[in-house]
Formats: C-alpha cells, structure tokens, sequence
C-alpha cells in the first residue's frame, strides 16, 4: 500500500501535530469518507485507501483495443519452454529463446506477454528484444500501463529530427544513421551544434564519427584534441590513429623513427629525454600503465599509434619476424602491447587480407616472452571482425594449445553456439584435462558452468560419453558442475526442438 504524503505525516506526528486534512485521500474517496466521525477519520482514511489501490481503477482514457489479426506465435511446445524460463528454470536462456524466436519469425505468445512486460523493466538488457516481438497486441497492452510505456511503439522520427530532438542516446544513434547517408552532412551537423554541447555529450558523439571515417573529418579531429575534457581527447586521438595519411599519423612515425633502429637484426631502441607538447597533445603519457617505467609507457602510446603494416613495410619483415624483433628488445612488454593494441584498432577499421593477417598472428603466438602482454584478453573483443571460418581456426587452434579456456570465454560472447566439430573437440580437450588433474581447479569449474551454454545442442549424444573413468582423482570435485553443465546443454537441446514442432 501506497498511502499519500500528507496522510502518512499524519500517521507518523499523530492527528494532534498534523490534523487530518481533507486533500489527504484522493479525491474520489474525499465523498466517501464525508460521513466518518472525527476521531475515526484517520483509520477509515487508511483503510479506504488500502480497498482503493487493491481494487484498481480504470485508466482514464483507454486506448481501442488491438486488432486480433492472426499474428505468427510460436508453436505451444516452445510457449511451454518459454513459461519454465519465466518460472525461474535455466532463466540465462531468455536471450536465446528471444533470438530464436526473432529468427524464426514468431511473435511472443499471448499468454506470456504480462510476465515478461513485467520482468524487462525499463534498465533491462533483453527489452529492445522483447519490444521486438511483442506484435501489435503486446504494445496496445504496453501502452495501458505506464510503467511499461518504454516498450511502446513509438512514431517513427526522421534522423534529422532525432538529431535535434532527441535524448543523447537516440542522438548518437541519428548520427550513425547521418553519416551512413551522407558523411559530410553528418559531420556539418555535429560540428554546428558541437560548441554547445555539454561535456558528457562530447564524450558520448565524438565516437559516432568512426562510422563512414574518412580524411574529410581530419580538421575537426585536429580540433578535439584541445578539447578540455581527457575522454573527449582521448576518443580524437583513437579515431586519428585510425586514420591512414593524417598529420597525426606522420608525428607518430617521426616521433618511432627518431626512437627505433634496426642493425644487424636487433631492434635498438633511443627514448626522448623529455614529453613535449606535441607529444602531450597526442596523447602519449596521457595514462598510466600498471607495472611500466614512465618512458616506457611514453613507447607504448607512441607504438599503439602507427598501424601494424608499417613495421612490416618498414623493416620487410613477416609479422612474425616484427613480433620476434620487438619480443626481444628490452622494452618488449611496452613493445607489444602497443603493437597488439594497434591491431585491435585496426581490424576494427580495416578488415583487409594484410590487416587479417596480423591479427591472426598476434592472437595464435604462443610465445612465453610474452606472457606479461594480454594480447588476447585485448584481441578476443575484436574476433567478430573477422570471417566466420576465420574465427573457428582461431579457436581450433586454441583448443589444439590446450589453450581452451579462451574459447570457452570467447564463444560465451556469442549470439550462436559453436559448430558441431568444434563442440566436440573443445568437450575431449576438457575431459583430457579433468582427467589429468589431481587437484580442485576453480578455473575448470567456472569453464564447465559456461559450456553448457555454447556447445552444440542440435544432438546432444556425442556430450554424455567419456565421463569419466575411474581412474580420474579430481572427478568428485566436478561431478556435480557437470551434471549442471548436461542439464543446460539438454534443455537448450529442448529448447531448439520445439521451435521446429508443428503447432497444434
């Protein structure tokens, strides 16, 4: 029970201190409550309120109801799964029964619509999906209560409009759309209104421009650099590197050739004494790296600048020969980490042959020089950039490295489970491993948890042999963590199969 403000100050001072005034109900009860004697006002006040909010009421205004035009639900085994799902039963799959549904082309089911308008509140991650699927029934219900108005279909806006009107995200979004239409409109826009806009807004729009990036943005990138804020400096100096042929490219390459030297096979490495303004105005020094001497995070910054290919083109070298070059200078942690965080860039930007190349050879080194560079914790978030058939070699080989905890990791991001072949290796992988192990390992148990979500489900039969054999020490230690593991991969298996049922 909601009481109102000026009735629950009566309750808490006591009618002496605070009289029960007569706007202390709303005022469809203020008839009611006319003939109640005095010293029982506050109680049926109370009271008349408590039967008030339980009854309901009406909306004020209510909306026609939404056409019954047959809409294609889905079929009533997967409206079944979707109920054990909002009943608490493997919940973590709601993202993926949404997904199937949308690829299938099904709407929700009527009949789940109040249990999952109520469950995706307005900070939910899954609401954009469920909006999606709620068909013209599911938004004529969402408009009736206005805790759900957020799910609304609302009147579609052109770009431009959004751009003006529009809250800061829906902003960013217009100035995607802007620069995928038309790139220098986009910019002008920004630039006119740029001056203006606050600090945070700065921070959030600057990023947009990396959609359609191209030469024309230099000058304007130039410009934010001076900006006051770090985050806003930051994002003009990543949009910059990314940026072949620009002013802030050839400081970068000035600044490196100044400093690196390559004779006889060894790279020779000459720090600046000092951080000039330059150098302070492109961001090198601008942060601080954990377990690194100042001058040799001022050679990270300026590494992470310049694009991969160069070193190649450079010193004609392979990338794996600039990889062994670096590894073995005595910066070669600053080194890199740098390099690897100049590829992450640029695949992002450039999905070429050469480009695929160097970020394949960074991600699959399996060099101990560089155990202190995380080059796949900085790498893995870039994987999707590349082809599919790319990206399961990138596993695959991992999985081959005995390295399969990244796969795990990495396919745990995905919106797809990983292919049959490669759900089967990376299931033997585990089972050699936990039969190996004569010690509780938390890490495998964190990995089992999460395999339950990313292999195979499509058959399920090659998933219950090779458990386990008597002779592993550590099983007790997993059994239960793996019947958890076979419980999700089964009910995922359930889940894809009565998508395919015929409706009754």
């Amino acid at each position: 029970m909601n009481l109102p403000p000026a009735l629950l100050k009566t309750l808490l001072a006591g009618t002496a201190r605070a009289p029960v005034a007569t706007d202390s109900v709303g005022a469809a009860l203020q008839t009611v409550l006319a003939c109640a004697p005095p010293e029982m006002l506050i109680w049926h006040s109370v009271a008349a309120t408590d039967l008030w909010q339980r009854a309901g009421q009406s909306p004020a205004q209510t909306a026609p109801q939404a056409s019954c035009e047959p809409e294609a639900t889905c079929p009533r085994a997967a409206e079944q799964v979707l109920h054990l799902i909002l009943r608490g039963i493997h919940p973590e799959q709601l993202d993926q029964w949404l997904a199937t549904a949308a690829r299938m082309g099904y709407r929700l089911p009527h009949a789940s619509l109040v249990p999952l308008l109520e469950k995706v509140t307005p900070r939910h991650a899954l609401q954009a999906q469920v909006a999606a699927l709620m068909g013209k029934r599911g938004h004529w219900l969402a408009a009736q209560n206005p805790a759900w108005a957020t799910l609304c279909s609302a009147p579609e806006q052109s770009s431009a409009a959004l751009w003006q009107t529009g809250a800061l995200a829906q902003r960013c979004k217009a100035l995607v759309d802007m620069r995928r239409a038309d790139p220098a409109a986009a910019l002008a826009a920004l630039v006119q209104e740029w001056v203006q806009e606050p600090a945070d807004n700065r921070i959030a729009l600057l990023p947009c421009l990396a959609t359609a990036l191209s030469l024309d943005d230099e000058a304007f990138l130039e410009r934010a650099l001076d900006d006051k804020r770090k985050e806003v400096r930051q994002s003009a100096q990543q949009l910059l590197a990314a940026l072949p042929g620009t002013g802030f490219e050839q400081r970068a390459l000035a600044r490196l050739h100044a400093a690196l030297r390559v004779d006889a096979g060894t790279l020779h490495i000459t720090l600046p004494d000092t951080r000039d303004g330059a150098m302070q105005r492109d961001g090198i020094g601008m942060e601080k790296h954990h377990g690194m001497g100042e001058k040799a995070g001022w050679l990270l910054d300026m590494v992470q600048q310049v694009t991969p290919r160069h070193w190649s083109a450079q010193w004609q070298a392979t990338p794996a020969q600039v990889i062994a070059l670096m590894a073995a200078s005595e910066f070669k942690t600053a080194m890199l980490t740098g390099l690897t965080r100049a590829a992450a860039r640029m695949i992002g930007h450039d999905t070429s042959a050469d480009a695929r190349d160097w970020f394949m050879t960074l991600i699959l080194q399996d060099d101990p020089a560089r155990t202190q560079v995380h080059t796949v914790h900085l790498l893995t978030p870039q994987l999707a950039c590349l082809p599919p058939e790319q990206q399961d070699q990138i596993l695959a080989q991992w999985i081959a490295q005995r390295a399969w905890g990244h796969a795990v990791n990495w396919a745990a991001t995905r919106s797809e489970a990983l292919s049959a072949p490669l759900s089967r290796s990376l299931l033997a992988a585990v089972q050699r491993d936990m039969a190996a192990l004569t010690t509780h390992d938390y890490s495998m148990r964190a990995n089992l948890k999460a395999l339950g979500s990313v292999l195979d489900a499509d058959d399920t039969a090659y998933a219950t042999a090779g458990w386990p054999a008597s002779d592993w020490p550590a099983w007790p230690h997993y059994r239960e963590v793996v019947d958890e593991m076979m419980d999700t991969l089964q009910f995922r298996h359930t889940m894809q199969r009565s998508f395919l049922e015929s409706k009754p």
